[in-house]
């Protein structure tokens, strides 16, 4: 987290932490709480075929 702060350009992690509350309402942790199913990726399982 305190790496996507910086690259976003906050000074610190905290910094970002008082921004994103202040626009959405919660903290980044609370926010991908609520939000884990949309963040799942659901990929196929693809399994070997036999070789011949």
């Amino acid at each position: 987290m305190t790496q996507i702060a910086i690259d976003c350009g906050f000074y610190d992690h905290s910094a970002f932490v008082k921004r994103f509350k202040k626009f959405t309402g919660t903290t980044p942790l609370n926010y991908r709480r609520q939000h884990q199913a949309a963040f799942a990726i659901e990929r196929p399982i693809v399994l070997p075929t036999p070789s011949k």
